[in-house]
């Protein structure tokens, strides 16, 4: 028996007409990686194609990629850290000399 339909999704591509979709929202799991999370659906994705499982006239389109933004914020993280790194040292050795600014 089929079930009664309780949504609807649609999905207009680059301003383009709105056309019957099928949504799929992938969430991590606690402790888990975003950025890997990202990478091995779409190889997953792939691999669906390839075998056929997949049609190729199937569209698919992703809506909300956050593992770039979370690249980035990385990525500034760490050069944040490394620069404060280098002013704390710098700090130490004009206040203390080399030495003991390589200790602290």
């Amino acid at each position: 028996m089929a079930k009664k339909r309780t949504t609807i999704s649609r999905l207009s591509d680059k301003g383009g007409h709105p056309e019957s979709a099928v949504t799929l929202g992938v969430v991590k799991k606690k402790g888990g990686s975003i950025v890997n999370l990202v990478t091995e659906g779409e190889i997953a994705i792939a691999d669906l194609q390839k075998s056929g499982i997949i049609p190729v006239d199937i569209i698919i389109t992703t809506i909300l990629d956050q593992s770039e933004r979370i690249k980035l914020d990385l990525s500034h993280l760490i050069r944040d850290g490394l620069i404060t790194v280098a002013l704390v040292f710098i700090t130490l050795f004009l206040i203390i000399g080399v030495r003991e600014a390589l200790v602290a």
